[in-house]
């Protein structure tokens, strides 16, 4: 699974980074943890609205605050 965290570098970026590092380190899954911070990667993902969260190239997650425990469904399954 590949999981992409896209933002630059706000607070919201930096918790949900946290939140998936520490859930994919707990995961029996091979889970790849990508960071993207460059507006060029984030205009050719499409997204508008940071942070955002892509899971196995589906954006899950744009612009809002996440609950660690939806982050944790989205990569459970």
């Amino acid at each position: 699974m590949t999981v992409k965290v896209v933002g630059r570098g706000c607070d919201k970026y930096f918790y949900m980074l946290g939140e998936v590092k520490k859930i994919a380190k707990a995961s029996k899954k091979d889970i790849q943890v990508i960071e993207i911070t460059s507006d060029t990667d984030m205009a050719k993902l499409g997204v508008r609205n940071l942070p955002a969260l892509i899971v196995d190239g589906k954006l899950c997650i744009e612009g809002t605050n996440i609950d660690k425990k939806v982050i944790k469904e989205m990569l459970a399954g």
